[in-house]
């Protein structure tokens, strides 16, 4: 069994530099559980021109925003939305223009399977085939990232561990 993510298109928001487009979106505390093979194709027409913040508008599979977000909890500041989480139990297939799985502020990814993950460069911002940030992503390794398995997985792209503190 397979679940197929198929994302083309472009941001509504003509001006600014975010330019949003994604695949499967975590945060604030949420959970998700794919317990098949995970396929995401993520095309966008007009990528983030952030340079090293781009990476942020354009992810094949993002889960982040854990934890106390003061920024974007006005109403309730000192509210912590707990670890946010996605799940899948089997193989990802993941060609993305962005970023392939990313992982931030208290969000974490873990992949039963191997597979592959393939992204492309860009000219405007920075790209990556995993990149985890105030988070955790695990591919083959177990729920903590200490039991190695024998899948194989083909990752074509940047890998990033980025210490950033969201005070």
């Amino acid at each position: 069994d397979t679940l197929t993510v198929n994302v083309h298109g472009k941001s509504l928001t003509e001006t600014g530099k975010s330019k949003n487009v994604t695949g499967i979106y975590n945060g604030f505390g949420s959970q998700l559980t794919v317990d098949k093979d995970l396929v995401v194709r993520l095309k966008n027409d007009a990528p983030a021109s952030k340079r090293e913040l781009g990476h942020y508008y354009m992810s094949a599979v993002y889960a982040g925003y854990g934890g106390k977000v003061p920024r974007l909890s006005k109403e309730n500041p000192d509210r912590d939305y707990g670890d946010t989480n996605i799940h899948v139990k089997g193989n990802v297939d993941i060609d993305a223009i962005g970023v392939g799985l990313q992982a931030n502020k208290r969000g974490h990814i873990i992949v039963d399977g191997g597979g592959r993950i393939i992204t492309h460069p860009l000219e405007t911002s920075d790209t990556y085939s995993v990149v985890a940030e105030e988070g955790d992503v695990y591919v083959n390794t177990g729920s903590d990232g200490k039991h190695p398995g024998s899948k194989e997985l083909v990752a074509v792209g940047n890998v990033g561990l980025i210490n950033k503190d969201y005070g």
